[in-house]
């Protein structure tokens, strides 16, 4: 008894130093060297099927999870990068700066197709956040207000404008329950 009870703390000994010598190098699997302007960021969707990649002359790509471009467009150029979010269901992938400096685009990845566009700021857009839960879109930038939207019967519907202390909001985030934002 004594022989099978060292041999099995020896084995969970034994397997929880190999968990921390194994080696967790990263792989390249794709380089970037002719796009037509920096990259602004990169954002994989939730499950890791989608990459989204806005370039500083704002082109906003989609690829799949293996590199093959699904999506491309380009708004203004001189509204420089969008910012990119995806839905928790990987459906939506919701962007900044879709034909000016201050519009968001809602494009439905399974559709191939921007189904809605909201056009309620007046300057520059920064920042744009969704809840975790998917529900929630909040969008700021060089207004001196936020913009809360609520997705209902498929699109999002303005159902607040939060005045800001400063005059630009470059950052927005929501609480990992969808119940607060800062």
């Amino acid at each position: 008894m004594k022989l099978i009870f060292r041999i099995f703390w020896f084995s969970i000994l034994a397997f929880s130093f190999s968990l921390q010598a194994q080696d967790f190098s990263l792989v390249e699997s794709k380089t970037f060297k002719e796009e037509a302007d920096y990259v602004r960021m990169i954002r994989f969707s939730p499950f890791g099927n989608f990459i989204a990649m806005p370039l500083g002359n704002n082109t906003t790509n989609l690829f799949d999870k293996n590199w093959n471009k699904v999506f491309t467009t380009q708004g203004d150029n001189k509204a420089l990068a969008s910012q990119c979010v995806f839905s928790p269901d990987e459906r939506l992938m919701i962007f900044s700066k879709y034909k000016n400096k201050s519009d968001v685009a809602v494009y439905n990845i399974a559709e191939n197709r921007v189904i809605q566009t909201l056009q309620d700021h007046e300057d520059m857009i920064y920042t744009l956040s969704l809840s975790p839960n998917g529900k929630f879109l909040a969008t700021g930038g060089g207004d001196d207000f936020f913009l809360l939207y609520e997705w209902q019967e498929g699109v999002f519907k303005l159902i607040k404008k939060i005045p800001t202390t400063d005059t630009k909001a470059y950052s927005i985030a929501f609480s990992p329950d969808s119940k607060d934002m800062v």
